[in-house]
């Protein structure tokens, strides 16, 4: 992997531990910026460390994969999550219709996906 992949997935990597330890540590303030989900009852906060810590956790450790055991096939984990994600609010716009403050994730999921693929495409160690 070449310098410029291995720089690129440094921004993917910190939001993915930044979000994934906020989910799981401080739910109550992850759901603040989540555009009204209740993380403040029981389940909501359940949610929030359970399913959407697994998400950001699972993304950063296939990128340390990637970055520190050369495990390039990894990096089809962050793509593939965000990427559906990015689908999932791509799908939400269409049936509902752009709200605000809707554009901003799909934008970073996206540009997620558009630097874990230029490292994924990397040759070079």
């Amino acid at each position: 992997m070449t310098l410029a992949a291995k720089i690129a997935l440094v921004p993917p990597l910190l939001l993915s531990l930044l979000m994934g330890l906020t989910m799981l540590f401080a739910p109550d303030l992850a759901a603040e910026g989540l555009g009204g989900f209740n993380g403040a009852t029981e389940l909501g906060a359940a949610t929030l460390r359970a399913d959407l810590s697994a998400f950001f956790l699972t993304s950063a450790i296939a990128i340390l994969g990637a970055l520190f055991a050369g495990k390039r096939e990894w990096l089809w984990v962050p793509v593939a999550l965000y990427g559906l994600a990015a689908f999932g609010r791509i799908i939400d716009v269409l049936f509902t219709g752009l709200g605000a403050g809707e554009l901003q994730p799909i934008v970073v999921e996206i540009l997620v996906v558009i630097l874990v693929l230029f490292a994924r495409g990397s040759r070079r160690s």
